[in-house]
């Protein structure tokens, strides 16, 4: 091979050129992608409003609220934590009663699911490991998330929920499907339904009406007559299905009473307190206070035997759609 120093230098600038070109072009379509991203195009459409509060936000926003896995879900939704009201969405505050539910204070994820750390709408808004929508970023479903810290039916805004909760029972739902320890057995072999984490709507709805399409050997009948005329009835039993899957957030047992239905009445209402003169937060007790009521049967007082009450125990099993036999959920 012969050595041509003219030829050769010409033949290394070209490649130079080349090689400058392509990082230019591929520097140009990083900087086009970055301008034409979700991030920046919310960003550029903040509301002056908020812009005067906060000025104008540019670049990745990113909480700790564990102080371990990163939220980015504010680079976008730049005015939730803003005391400013009627911004049109991705920018709305929360609205009462969760004013108190801040990003920093317990994030975005833990209520609204998808992928914190994602800084596309698609995948930010996706069930975790799919490409599916979550179904906690609205109504009915976000109410799910509220189970795994609060009892259902004692804070505002869990009517769904608590509805929910109801037709499981009124079904005999928990038949199959026990909330018991370990989650199996009953009438029916059914499956943990605590174990279905990334279930859909569409794939809850699709059990309930046609049972045998994934599963033809099923013996769970069809709930299609049952909901025909009733997709709120549906969407409601859906969001308490949902709130089964959901690991806890805040330790129950600081935010929601314990349950303990094997011990005697008198463990812990005294005289005053059979008469009537107590509060529950469990929506099912306050909903059957005059039939569940000590004084109902023992007229003068609180019952005085160590047994369990029959009437309570035939209740019992109702306790388990929000509370373990350890506690709550």
């Amino acid at each position: 091979m012969v050595f041509d120093p003219q030829a050769d230098h010409k033949r290394w600038l070209t490649l130079r050129l080349l090689l400058w070109l392509a990082l230019g072009v591929t520097l140009a379509v990083a900087v086009f992608n970055d301008y034409r991203s979700d991030l920046r195009h919310w960003q550029r459409q903040t509301p002056k409003e908020l812009q005067a509060l906060e000025g104008a936000p540019s670049g990745v926003r990113e909480l700790l609220p564990d102080g371990t896995h990163p939220e980015r879900c504010v680079s976008c939704h730049l005015g939730v934590d803003a005391p400013i009201d009627g911004l049109p969405a991705p920018y709305q505050r929360h609205s009462w009663p969760l004013t108190h539910h801040t990003p920093k204070r317990i994030g975005c994820v833990v209520c609204h699911g998808g992928e914190g750390r994602a800084l596309t709408t698609a995948a930010a808004h996706a069930r975790a490991g799919t490409s599916a929508r979550s179904a906690r970023l609205v109504l009915p479903y976000l109410e799910a998330s509220c189970a795994q810290c609060h009892l259902p039916g004692a804070v505002p805004q869990t009517e769904h929920l608590v509805r929910g909760a109801y037709l499981f029972l009124e079904l005999g739902c928990g038949l199959c499907h026990s909330l018991a320890t370990g989650g199996r057995g009953g009438w029916d072999d059914g499956p943990d339904l605590r174990t279905t984490r990334q279930a859909s709507v569409e794939a809850l709805t699709q059990s309930i009406l046609d049972p045998t399409i994934d599963f033809p050997d099923s013996t769970m009948p069809s709930y299609r007559t049952t909901f025909a005329d009733k997709p709120e009835a549906l969407a409601d039993l859906n969001t308490y299905v949902l709130s089964l899957a959901l690991s806890g957030g805040a330790p129950r047992d600081q935010v929601a009473p314990r349950i303990n239905p094997t011990l005697p009445c008198n463990t812990c209402h005294a005289t005053t307190m059979a008469m009537g003169n107590f509060h529950h937060d469990c929506v099912y007790l306050r909903d059957r206070r005059n039939e569940l009521r000590c004084s109902g049967c023992h007229a003068d007082g609180a019952p005085q035997g160590r047994g369990l009450c029959p009437l309570l125990v035939a209740h019992a099993s109702a306790c388990l759609a929000c509370h373990t036999p350890k506690g709550p959920r």
